[in-house]
């Protein structure tokens, strides 16, 4: 299975908990998981080499995170064939979010419909 993960935390300098619970996650894989690949999906301010042969960092220049999310992101999963896509963190970051961040949201999963990556909502 190849397993897309959005690691777009993992930044130099920067310590966020989502960040951490990514490469404790990558570490855990790193050791028990050696069936699958890993498919590391990244930006230029990405700073994360990858841990083994079974993962491999696919870095997308990011200039609006708005293209990268709802065209370079879906494009690359397609692309790379993935099967299942890990997204850590907060889709919203309020508790009511609004139908423009609705509407964005669901434009990227109609996205991935004609790829190898399914999606459950």
């Amino acid at each position: 299975m190849r397993i897309g993960i959005d690691i777009r935390e993992l930044e130099k300098g920067k310590s966020t908990g989502i960040g951490r619970y990514l490469r404790h996650f990558l570490l855990f894989v790193k050791e028990f998981d050696k069936e699958n690949n890993y498919v590391l999906f990244g930006n230029q301010k990405t700073d994360f080499s990858p841990l083994n042969e079974n993962q491999e960092l696919y870095i997308i220049p990011d200039t609006m995170t708005v293209i990268w999310d709802q065209v370079l992101l879906p494009k690359a999963i397609k692309k790379e064939k993935i099967d299942v896509l890990l997204v850590a963190g907060d889709i919203f970051d309020v508790n009511t979010p609004s139908s423009t961040a609705l509407k964005t949201y669901y434009n990227f999963l109609t996205s991935l419909q004609n790829s190898s990556c399914k999606t459950n909502t």
